[in-house]
């Protein structure tokens, strides 16, 4: 089942130019029973849920806040927040 998306909705949720397109960032952060997880988008596209602990492309997920990431890579810390 699909349905159109109101326009004052996708007006809302769909702005220019808020996130960059070259790099990894993150979309949103939610706690779970198990522990928080984030939601990132690789510079490629991809949309993935990782926890503390986990592995990406730019680090290892060492920490998560309500707006921020922070992994640990080949270049050291790498703290990724949020759009406001």
């Amino acid at each position: 089942m699909t349905q159109d998306t109101n326009t004052v909705v996708a007006s809302a949720a769909t702005q220019n130019d808020v996130l960059p397109t070259d790099q990894l960032s993150v979309l949103g952060t939610l706690m779970t029973p198990t522990g928080p997880r984030a939601i990132l988008r690789t510079s490629n596209g991809h949309v993935r849920t990782v926890s503390v602990g986990d592995r990406t492309f730019n680090g290892q997920v060492v920490a998560i806040g309500e707006t921020r990431v922070i992994l640990n890579g080949l270049v050291g810390q790498t703290v990724l927040d949020m759009p406001s």
